[in-house]
């Protein structure tokens, strides 16, 4: 009996060694079916984790079963002695599928050979089928996010003439071992004129996960009452394995110097007409209204709202709602005009409505009287700035088209730090810096000012010698 129950404890033991060594050492995660466009690569990988937990594994060797026909590949080739798996942990292995040049479907095995560290003779090798189809609708790949862009720049508000700078980034999308390259970008749109790329060099080029920079400048040439410059940079993205990329669309915004308007007096529940006039290049948008209680009783203020709102906008008031305004006292509200009235299909149409005494008595005052009107102060005549040649191999002759004896001009790079300067109404540079050292050749900002009539312009500069 005895005899019986060792030799069955014996043949349980080998069974169960046998199991185990049949056991699958490994846990896959990845893709097994592939798509792309007849002639075109596409970039994945496996990862594998060790299923033990306490023995150490050997990944010894990875490959395809058919990779001499160059379909799905390792990349690069296993090569060299194996590395080791801990317990638990994950591998990876990165591998190609270059799609053949015919409207089909291939299939191939890849198969990962594995020995436990304890066992190293007893090499175990797992195979995971793959597909991969080619097609020849390149609509397949053609939505690929291969960047995402953004204004990653405030950009400050200038005065008009003046320049902001700011830096277009592209951040790289995972896309393994294959490169992005930005082939141009174009700035379009209403106000394209007012925004400028520093440097046009195409292309430039990032692997995964990096970041391409693009600076520009803004300056505007609008005069038309708009505040508020927008464009878009149209950036064209190409891929080194040849799959298409989305064409990437980046919005641009660009303001204006932003002046407050003094308050203005306007009669509660009397007169609600406002004679304004200001610059037709729209310098200010900002408003104080004063409404006064002209009643002989305290007057509670509900509300203030804007309708439809297309043109103007209520930023706030003082004192707040719910406040009994006393005979004589002043209600303040904040407005901002944040349209363009001149501009085409623009119905600057708004209306404020000031809500009182529990909706008994509502004032509205038509926001039409704050628009440009008769007697719109005219912008003065820009300064014409000339640079002779440009781009240029050394000395630049600068022409401001100023007389005025308070006029400067100032050098900036393109990270707007001031390189030069000097006072005149012209000037002969010879492309040194403030020490007389030669600049670096590259994308300069020529500004020009005068003080007495605050007029300013600017223009780029290209040193290339």
């Amino acid at each position: 009996m005895m005899k019986r129950l060792l030799a069955f404890c014996a043949l349980f033991l080998a069974l169960q060694i046998v199991t185990v060594r049949a056991q699958m050492p490994i846990a896959w995660q990845g893709d097994t079916i592939f798509h792309s466009v007849v002639g075109r690569t596409v970039h994945s990988g496996v990862s594998y984790q060790n299923l033990s937990w306490k023995r150490y594994l050997h990944v010894v060797n990875v490959y395809f079963v058919n990779q001499a026909d160059s379909i799905f590949f390792v990349n690069p080739p296993f090569q060299g002695p194996p590395y080791i798996l801990p317990p638990q942990s994950w591998g990876s292995t990165g591998f190609v599928f270059k799609a053949p040049k015919a409207d089909t479907t291939v299939y191939d095995t890849l198969v990962t050979a594995f020995a436990y560290t304890d066992d190293s003779t007893n090499v175990v090798q797992v195979k995971r089928l793959c597909v991969g189809t080619a097609t020849t609708d390149s609509s397949s790949d053609s939505n690929r996010v291969c960047l995402y862009g953004h204004d990653c720049v405030m950009l400050q508000p200038v005065s008009f003439g003046d320049t902001a700078f700011g830096e277009l980034c592209y951040e790289v999308d995972y896309v393994p071992m294959d490169t992005i390259h930005i082939m141009s970008i174009e700035i379009t749109g209403r106000d394209a004129a007012s925004f400028h790329l520093i440097d046009t060099t195409m292309p430039k080029s990032s692997a995964y996960f990096g970041r391409i920079s693009e600076p520009y400048y803004f300056s505007p040439v609008r005069r038309t009452g708009v505040k508020r410059y927008e464009a878009t940079a149209v950036t064209k993205v190409y891929s080194s394995d040849g799959i298409l990329c989305h064409e990437c669309d980046v919005p641009l915004t660009g303001y204006t110097v932003m002046q407050r308007q003094d308050s203005l007096p306007v009669n509660l529940f009397g007169s609600d007409t406002l004679a304004l006039h200001f610059s037709a290049d729209s310098t200010v948008f900002y408003h104080v209204l004063e409404f006064r209680n002209n009643s002989s009783v305290p007057v509670k203020l509900d509300t203030a709202y804007m309708n439809p709102g297309t043109c103007f906008a209520i930023d706030g008031g003082s004192p707040p709602f719910g406040t009994r305004l006393q005979p004589g006292d002043l209600y303040n509200v904040d407005v901002h005009y944040c349209g363009d009235s001149t501009a085409a299909g623009w119905d600057c149409s708004d209306t404020m409505f000031i809500v009182a005494e529990n909706a008994l008595q509502v004032l509205s005052f038509p926001m039409t009287h704050l628009l440009p009107a008769a007697g719109v102060r005219l912008p003065p005549t820009p300064l014409q700035l000339s640079l002779s040649p440009n781009p240029s191999t050394g000395s630049v002759d600068i022409q401001t088209g100023s007389d005025g004896i308070d006029t400067r001009i100032e050098i900036y790079d393109i990270l707007g730090n001031l390189v030069a300067s000097h006072t005149g109404t012209s000037w002969h540079w010879t492309a040194v810096d403030r020490i007389g050292s030669p600049i670096p050749n590259g994308s300069y900002i020529v500004r020009i000012s005068e003080a007495s009539s605050g007029r300013i312009s600017s223009q780029r500069l290209l040193i290339a010698r």
